[in-house]
């Protein structure tokens, strides 16, 4: 019983974090992607999508380098 007790406080511990890790991320005015180990976006916040004049949706599944202008690729590429 004890355990089921904690876990449950801990899962709610969690779900509270990421909730206000989420609008952190939907609510900071500077641009935020998240990519994965291959370079893929895998989340962009709002600020970031009407920066680059697109939907958020557009983003999520690309390469970020498709959004790095040309004369910064070399040096994007590194990172």
């Amino acid at each position: 019983v004890k355990l089921k007790r904690e876990t449950d406080r801990l899962a709610r511990a969690l779900a509270s974090s990421e909730a206000d890790l989420r609008t952190l991320v939907d609510t900071i005015q500077a641009l935020l992607v998240v990519v994965d180990e291959e370079h893929v976006v895998v989340r962009v916040n709002p600020s970031t999508a009407s920066a680059l004049g697109v939907a958020a949706d557009a983003l999520v599944g690309r390469d970020w380098l498709d959004f790095v202008p040309p004369l910064a690729r070399a040096q994007a590429e590194v990172c």
